[in-house]
């Protein structure tokens, strides 16, 4: 359960987010390496007021910088405009030079170890002659340490950061006389950036010589310049000066921003007497600015009063009860459960978070879990959260709720299944938190204490209406072995409507080691749908039946049965003692020698001999492979072409931790953009080209995410972005966007830039390379 995706926490604010984040401003650009602000004069007037963030996606051909601007908007600030400054290469940080360029690294063609890269310098020709940014330049360059008191002020006014800043810790070294300078320079009549780094240096003196220095600051509140009282109010927070009464004032202020420091700043020196005003700003607030309700929030947490807190369960403000949740779930208080029976869903769903998720609030769990079958049964965030604290409290009475929720057919069948398979894993669940994936550790429960509680329950769900739901619950009837329904199960084996019920009926009867198993497994074999023939193959080895008799039935499937089916049965023989099994290899490799042997399961009958590791097998083996081009990595790996299993290699798209495809390449909604997406990949390569790009994937560059380098026959030469390549044909992106038709004719050489994808030869075994090829040829356009 995607928590961050699903419950779309990664997104700017919307109407029931939730409430314990401070969302984000806008989702602008992936993979950022390097971020800067314009100190005031680097590059030109033009770029003033100007952010820089480095888009980095692991290839230089959609990397890049890009330039944006904020707008204030409350307590916090609203995108106003972005735009693109540099593109074709692969940034992998930035920063200001003195002389006011932008100076960023490259890693030139991205992924591997290499001795070389590359420094960009990039400039704004406009810029250059500027006064000011000279200025700035000469300054950061001298020696200010003997500079005049007065020359010190002046500087601190200075019109780039960087020079005010390099004043301002002069000035601090002064001590008293640098403490005087400071307060000068507050004063009203003065430069707003010379007061701000007044506020700035003294809050500086007060962290590291007097903290007395920092009351100075106190007066600036009833300055008339609100960003003057918002910097006041946020650095004596931050030193934790005690001017408790004068910020209480200021959660009045007619500015968002001045209220939102002085809350804040409430918090950091836990100001006790301040409780009732933060209550009232959340109440003002009514969770409009969301900036407000964070800073009114963590401050109510760090003065520490649950049983306050708790008194707000039933106050007539949602925003306040929300605020007042997140406060409590902060402090890990188990009075956060006073809210549970909160009429409102958004206050529910902040309780279930705070309870069940992160470090969570394990005395709580109970009461979250007591609300499974009561309250906003349908909730998707508070019923997952319900069935988890269920599963980690582990009472007799928890696994009843869970139970309950379940044979309620007029609950979601999601939620029924999700309860289901929390039942399944009861007696020993995983590791990781079932919802959020945070680490809770092992917990292993007696099977004895779980079975009397749930094979009542169990049985009348293997007769249920909805087949997703007699699955489930065959499964959970297996691993907690629930040998009083085995004979449901064996029935449902033969008369289910559905194969995914017969499968899960067969595996739980293996599960529970019933009597008659090879009877079962044989009558399985001959199932009408692939997939339950399948899993009694892949049963079969494991449950301890003679080698014989396992070699009876795979031989029967080995030869004349469905591709998946054969290489099941060709894998499980390669398990059996070679002595018995070498009559039906000699006969395989006699096939492949005679090339009438399915290239769909040539690897699996190689992988086996090898497995068997027969010298007699494997020089055979080594005989007919040797007939292939070796030498050759798509010779090698032709194998690989057909015959995967669609199903694990999606697995291994989206979760193979070595492999990441989806750091780089698109599904959907999900997945990086480093690569092209995946989508319709299936619409636009041949089944040959997915293999070339896993196993040699510099020999291909897909349009729009590789530089290329032409050598035209005139001695001309062409720079740019691949965007497309059809017969003769191909259409480059140069630096300046000029989109250029190139024929191929007219071409002297080429020079590819290396591929950002990694080789997956180094990564993936040849089994699961014919999976991903599999799964990778299904993903196509819907029919019309």
């Amino acid at each position: 359960y995607k928590v961050w995706m699903d419950e779309r926490l990664n997104v700017p604010r919307w109407e029931g987010q939730a409430a314990y984040i401070t969302p984000c401003i806008r989702n602008y650009v992936n993979g950022p390496t390097g971020m800067l602000y314009n100190p005031g004069t680097a590059l030109s007037p033009e770029w003033k007021d100007h952010f820089f963030v480095v888009e980095f996606i692991g290839s230089p051909a959609n990397s890049g910088i890009h330039a944006f601007t904020l707008k204030p908007k409350g307590a916090s600030f609203a995108f106003n405009e972005g735009r693109k400054i540099l593109g074709g290469v692969l940034p992998t940080g930035l920063d200001w030079g003195p002389d006011g360029a932008m100076y960023a690294g490259d890693w030139i063609e991205g992924w591997g170890t290499k001795d070389y890269g590359r420094i960009w310098k990039l400039e704004d020709p406009r810029g250059s002659e500027w006064a000011a940014r000279k200025d700035a330049e000469r300054w950061i360059k001298k020696d200010i340490s003997g500079e005049s008191e007065d020359q010190l002020y002046s500087l601190l006014a200075h019109e780039d950061m960087r020079v005010r800043q390099k004043a301002q810790f002069e000035v601090v070294k002064k001590g008293d006389d640098g403490y005087q300078l400071f307060n000068k320079a507050i004063l009203p009549d003065n430069a707003q950036l010379r007061r701000v780094h007044g506020i700035f240096g003294i809050a500086q003196m007060a962290r590291t010589q007097k903290l007395e220095y920092a009351q100075a600051l106190v007066s600036l509140f009833q300055d008339e310049d609100a960003e003057i009282r918002a910097q006041a109010a946020k650095w004596l927070g931050d030193v934790r000066y005690d001017a408790g009464p004068e910020l209480t004032a200021l959660l009045g202020d007619t500015a968002t921003r001045v209220r939102f420091f002085a809350a804040e700043a409430l918090g950091r020196i836990a100001y006790a007497p301040a409780q009732e005003e933060l209550i009232r700003l959340l109440i003002d607030n009514d969770d409009q600015d969301a900036y407000i309700r964070h800073a009114g929030s963590l401050a109510l947490a760090r003065i520490d009063d649950g049983e306050r807190l708790a008194q707000l369960a039933n106050h007539p403000s949602r925003a306040l009860r929300i605020a007042a949740v997140i406060a409590l779930r902060r402090m890990e208080n188990k009075a956060i459960a006073n809210f549970i029976n909160d009429e409102d869903v958004l206050v529910v769903r902040e309780v279930a978070r705070g309870i069940n998720d992160d470090w969570s609030i394990e005395e709580a769990l109970d009461e979250l879990g007591a609300i499974l079958n009561t309250t906003f049964k349908e909730d998707e965030v508070i019923i997952r959260r319900s069935i988890n604290a269920n599963l980690r409290v582990g009472s007799s009475q928890a696994l009843q709720r869970v139970l309950d929720y379940a044979l309620n057919s007029e609950h979601p069948t999601e939620l029924r299944s999700e309860a289901l398979a929390t039942i399944r894993h009861w007696h020993s669940p995983s590791v990781l938190d079932r919802v959020d994936g945070r680490y809770r550790g092992e917990i292993t429960r007696d099977l004895e204490a779980i079975q009397p509680v749930i094979t009542k329950g169990i049985a009348s769900l293997l007769k249920d209406e909805k087949s997703a739901i007699i699955k489930d619950a065959a499964y959970a009837a297996g691993q907690n072995k629930l040998t009083s329904v085995a004979s449901q199960l064996k029935d449902m084996l033969s008369n289910a409507e559905y194969a995914s019920v017969r499968r899960a009926a067969l595996e739980s009867l293996v599960l529970m080691e019933v009597d008659e198993l090879p009877a079962i497994l044989s009558a399985a074999l001959s199932d009408k749908d692939l997939i339950v023939r399948v899993a009694a193959l892949d049963a079969s080895g494991k449950v301890g039946l003679p080698p014989e008799e396992e070699l009876s039935l795979y031989r029967s499937v080995v030869f004349d049965k469905t591709i998946s089916e054969r290489q099941s049965a060709i894998a499980a023989l390669g398990k059996l003692p070679a002595k018995i099994v070498a009559p039906t290899f000699n006969e395989l490799l006699e096939e492949w020698s005679q090339q009438s042997l399915d290239t769909k399961v040539r690897l699996d009958v190689a992988e086996a001999i090898t497995e068997l590791n027969d010298p007699t097998l494997n020089q055979k083996l080594s005989v007919v492979q040797g007939e292939d081009d070796q030498s050759d990595v798509m010779a090698a790996y032709i194998d690989c072409l057909s015959g995967g299993d669609p199903g694990r290699g999606g697995r291994i798209i989206w979760n193979h931790t070595g492999a990441q495809c989806i750091r780089c390449h698109q599904m959907h909604d999900y997945g990086g953009i480093a690569g092209p997406p995946l989508t319709h990949i299936g619409d636009e390569l041949t089944p040959k080209q997915l293999l070339e790009s896993l196993v040699l994937p510099g020999a291909r560059i897909a349009p729009g995410y590789g530089m290329v380098s032409l050598i035209m026959k005139d001695g001309s030469e062409i720079d740019g972005m691949l965007i497309k390549e059809e017969g003769d044909q191909l259409t480059i992106r140069d630096a300046e966007d000029n989109m250029i038709n190139v024929d191929r004719q007219q071409i002297d050489e080429r020079i590819d830039a290396l591929s950002g994808m990694t080789d997956m030869t180094k990564i993936l075994t040849k089994r699961e390379i014919r999976d991903v090829v599999a799964y990778l040829t299904t993903l196509k356009k819907s029919p019309g």
